[in-house]
This record gives structure tokens, sequence and C-alpha cells, in this order.
């Protein structure tokens, strides 16, 4: 068994690990990766199996763009309906290589360029570069990382054009032995939130923008389109096989395969719905209903195409406390946890409701002051760090009978931001 563990920044862009049920960071194989895309460092965010054995990923990375003067529009000009446009890149932007980017920045040598480069938030490291904008930029979720244009236009290199970095996403599929078989960039600057390839062979990504992106079995683009639906941040959306897809952020909501509305589960004035996981033939849900500060929260299964929803009862759990959905799996499965701060269990049911097993060794997984996050495939994250959301220092990976399968610990600024199991039974994990 292998246990692969993506993301980017050089260093830490990739891990081929051997499943022991313990940390195994010794022996992390960082070849096998995204790694950079035209010069440039990558993040990954959402990962899925695919029916080959392998999987595809969606991350972002940093794209240069040569903009003219004359087309550069005001940040606030909205794409119209159905329309497909990067919030700060105009359509007429020629690509160019992220040296020539890194090359004009480093030449603004004028009091007005630092200044504004301050203002602007760059990241700049200790020797002054303007290249390493990553961190600083997609990971907070600040689309264009430059405003320079009224202070650099005397200091261009190219007398009516300014070089504008940005972060642009990808799709990347990739075989079973970790081997790219392809990658391709959208000029999108929101985070990917689910990718998928569907039942006709084909490939599906979808960002939190609302953006729609069909791709072929090469990769290719296809027909992509602005939805004018926005899951928002640390959203949870997943594609089913036809190409429609489910979303969840405070009611539940579906897109039909070609990413016109279908259908919504609308959330009550002191009900939210929260957490999304596939679960066998349907997802599992959290339904929390609110009360001052009160939340109480309950476990429904959804169908697919939203037709149903139901309640699962959990034989065994105590009354009167407040039940998290964590994970699911493809058996319907569910793994939650109940309690308080003395005592905190998790548990697994069957998709009947039937107690599988618990274990009170909260103290085990986390420390009291770290933070769990749920993926799916009966897989947590774990953090001590805060700042961003749903990503995680640690993953563990439980059997249904809740005994750790696998189990791995980042360093460093590491994390997995998404994590899936594969078909012969490893776990890939992507992240930074």
């Amino acid at each position: 068994m292998k246990r692969k563990i993506f993301g980017g920044l050089a260093i830490l862009s990739a891990a081929l690990m051997p499943f022991s049920g313990v940390s195994a960071a010794n022996s992390v194989d960082y070849e096998k990766s995204v790694g950079q895309v035209d010069g440039a460092d990558t993040i990954n965010w959402v990962v899925e199996a695919t029916d080959d054995g392998g999987y595809v990923i969606g991350g972002q990375t940093i794209g240069c763009y040569k903009v003219s003067w004359d087309d550069l529009e005001p940040m606030s000009v909205q794409p119209k309906s159905g329309e497909l446009k990067s919030m700060s890149i105009p359509n007429s932007a020629q690509k160019a290589t992220y040296e020539e980017c890194v090359e004009y920045y480093e030449q603004q040598s004028s009091t007005e360029a630092d200044e504004a480069v301050a203002a602007s938030s760059i990241a700049v490291d200790e020797n002054g570069s303007y290249g390493s904008y990553l961190l600083d930029t997609c990971l907070k979720n600040n689309f264009r990382l430059d405003s320079l244009a009224g202070e650099l236009k005397e200091n261009a290199l190219s007398e009516g054009y300014q070089y504008s970095f940005t972060c642009i996403d990808y799709i990347a599929k990739f075989k079973k032995d970790g081997t790219k078989e392809w990658l391709t960039t959208v000029k999108d600057e929101s985070r990917p939130t689910a990718v998928k390839k569907i039942n006709d062979g084909s490939y599906r990504m979808f960002t939190e923008a609302g953006y729609l992106y069909t791709f072929n079995a090469k990769g290719e683009e296809g027909i992509s389109k602005n939805t004018n639906y926005y899951p928002g941040v640390g959203t949870k959306s997943y594609f089913n096989d036809d190409g429609s897809m489910v979303f969840i952020n405070g009611s539940i909501f579906l897109l039909g395969s070609n990413g016109t509305f279908s259908k919504t589960i609308e959330a009550t004035d002191n009900q939210s719905y929260w957490g999304l996981y596939p679960s066998g033939d349907g997802y599992a849900v959290n339904d929390c209903a609110h009360s001052g500060e009160s939340v109480t929260c309950k476990v429904v299964d959804v169908s697919k195409d939203l037709s149903s929803i139901k309640e699962r009862k959990l034989t065994g759990v105590p009354e009167n406390v407040d039940v998290y959905l964590y994970s699911a799996n493809d058996n319907g499965d569910v793994l939650i946890g109940y309690g308080n701060e003395e005592k905190y269990t998790f548990a697994s049911f069957d998709k009947n409701g039937k107690l599988i097993a618990e274990r009170s060794d909260a103290d085990k997984i986390a420390s009291k002051d770290s933070n769990i996050f749920g993926y799916k495939d009966f897989t947590l994250g774990t953090s001590d760090e805060t700042g961003l959301l749903g990503v995680s220092q640690k993953i563990i990976k439980f059997n249904r009978d809740l005994s750790v399968k696998y189990e791995y610990a980042g360093g460093g600024h590491e994390f997995v931001a998404d994590a899936a199991e594969l078909l012969d039974g490893s776990l890939v994990g992507v992240g930074l």
C-alpha cells in the first residue's frame, strides 16, 4: 500500500509513502507531484479517485499576463450571466512566463512602486524579491496579486503594457502510480471546490466563484460556463456520476449536468445544513437547528438528485447531545463525534443506524485545542493552526470499526486540504 500527499512549493510538493498506520514522513518521495506550472509553484485543494485506479485533482498556481493599458478593467466589473471571465485579467491579455512577471516587478525601483507593493500585501522574501506571492494571495483568496496599474505606468518595461500576476486554476489527471497524465490551466482565480471523472469519460471542475469547467479525456477544455451559483469559501461540493453537482452552503443545492439550477433543499431561518459527504448511494449531511447560542445537530441522508431527505436514527447515541458528522464512506457508514470537553466520543454507524464501533480517546486523535476537520472516506484531519478553513497538518484514515488504517503528520508549513481513497485501498491527499 502507498500513501500519497500532493501539494506545491517545491520541497513539499508531493509524497509517496507506504501505509503502516503510523507517521511515515521519512519515506516521503517528492518526485511524483504536480510540481511547478510554467515556473510557478502550485497548491492543491481537491482530489477524487477515478475508475482507472488513478485520481484527478484541482489546484492553483500563479499566472503571468501582459496587459495593455487600454484593456485594463476595474475589478468591480462583474461578468454577464453565463460568461466566463477573470476578475482581474482581461480576455485580451497575453499569457507570459512567470519569469517575465518576476523581472518586471523586480525592476520597479520607484518609491511609488515600493509603497504600492506594500499596500497590496504582496509577499516579498528577505532578499526583496517579488516572486513569492503564493501563500500571501491564493491562500487568502486575494485573487489579483498586484494593484499597481497607476503607480507603475511610467515605469513599464514595455510601453503601454503592464505585466500582471494572478492566481489561476488547473485540473490534473494522475495514474495510480502517481504519474501525471495531463494538466490544464484555466483563467479562474477562485479555488476549485470539486473535480471528477464522470460516466462519459470526461472531466469536470467547479470553483468557489460558481464556474463550471469541462474537459475531454485528454484534458482539453470543452464547454465551460458561469453557473451564477457561488458555493463560497470552504464549501463542500461533489459531482455525481452523470455530471450534475451537489453543494452545500446553509441549504443544499443541485445543479444539472449543464450547470443550470435544478433543485434546492432549503434551510429554515433557525436551521442550517453543514458537512456533506458521499455515503453509499447518496450523501450524508448534518442538519443543525439553532436556538440562541444552542445548536442541536442530527444526521440526515439525502439522495443524489435531492428528491428525498430522511433522518438517520443512530442507535445508542445519548439524548440531548450535539452530534457532529465528520465523514462517511461508500458502504453508507457514517463517522460522528459527540460529547463535551470532558469526554468526547467518536462513533461509526452503518446505513441503518446500527452502532459499529466507538472510541472515547479523542485526546489521542487531537489535543483539546486542535481543530478537527472531516474529509470523505472516513478520514479526519487535525490542525493546531488557525486562519485556513478546512486544512489539516495531520490526517487519519479509519476503518469502519474505527481502528486506524493510515496516519500522516506533515512537517513545517505542510498541510492537507483534501483526501480520497483509491481503488486499491491506498489514500491520496492533496495540499501544500
